[in-house]
């Protein structure tokens, strides 16, 4: 299968709030098990920063206004 994913992300801390963005591909299905997994990262970046309190999906049109120019990028497996 090709193609390609975009997901965005709300993650409420104790103290603030940040938006996370996902770039994939479809190497990987998005099952619940993998969005899951995939939720379970950004906690532990974000967890560096801040409590975490929830993880939420979000509009892009909501990343886009919130998300300012704060940002941290993470990859998986083989990308550099």
């Amino acid at each position: 299968m090709i193609g390609y994913v975009q997901l965005y992300f709300k993650v409420i801390g104790e103290n603030d709030t940040y938006y996370a963005m996902f770039n994939g591909d479809f190497r990987k299905p998005l099952s619940f098990l993998r969005l899951l997994s995939i939720k379970r990262s950004f906690k532990r970046v974000y967890k560096k920063f801040d409590k975490i309190r929830s993880i939420e999906f979000c509009t892009k049109e909501e990343y886009e206004k919130e998300n300012g120019y704060f940002e941290i990028e993470m990859k998986w497996g083989n990308e550099q």
